[in-house]
């Protein structure tokens, strides 16, 4: 029993250092929904070139930060940041879930 609450007392301590690093962090590259910084924006545009193949330009990538960054927070809200493409409402192109195609 004692071996069964140690284990429980480990793993409790590690769910709270990881979520308490991931606060830190600003919770992952996007921070799951909230803000993200140049500094995260530079890197996703980095780690999106090199697996892709192509050359990364970081002054282009600042660049684009600084036109989307309208407020001048230094950091893209959700409203800010740009839009993926095929995540829009359900029956418009990209939808995975069927519904038709809007008329061009």
């Amino acid at each position: 029993m004692k071996k069964l609450m140690t284990l429980a007392v480990l793993l409790s301590a590690v769910a709270f250092a990881q979520a308490a690093e991931s606060e830190q962090k600003g919770k992952g590259q996007r921070g799951p929904r909230g803000p993200v910084t140049e500094e995260q924006f530079v890197a996703r545009g980095q780690a999106r070139a090199e697996k892709q193949g192509v050359e990364f330009d970081e002054a282009a990538a600042k660049a684009k930060f600084a036109e989307l960054d309208v407020n001048g927070d230094g950091e893209l809200s959700k409203e800010e940041a740009p839009k993926r493409k095929g995540k829009g409402p359900k029956g418009q192109k990209g939808d995975k879930k069927g519904g038709e195609k809007p008329a061009e």
